[in-house]
């Protein structure tokens, strides 16, 4: 009975850690996106100054891909959101 009741205790242990380590992921993951747009943000602002869009590569940034750009704004997709820079 001691051993049953000793599994238990591990077993629920073992789901609290599984679940808080989840948790860790995914908000790891959520600031690393955040991240990697507030950078290309000011990455692109410069460029657009010097004229240099063209030089930009989108495997500088982590999971944000599909990179659309005109003279107003600057557009992208990351794995949770779409995202929209004003360039004026």
């Amino acid at each position: 009975m001691e051993v049953l009741i000793g599994l238990t205790i591990l077993g629920i242990t073992l789901l609290l850690f599984w679940q808080s380590y989840n948790n860790q992921i995914k908000l790891g993951e959520k600031l690393a996106n955040s991240y990697a747009i507030d950078r290309l943000e000011y990455d692109v602002k410069i460029l657009k100054k010097i004229s240099k869009m063209n030089e930009l590569s989108q495997g500088s940034y982590g999971k944000l891909s599909n990179f659309k750009w005109n003279d107003v704004e600057f557009k992208g997709t990351s794995p949770d959101e779409e995202f929209t820079i004003k360039l004026k």
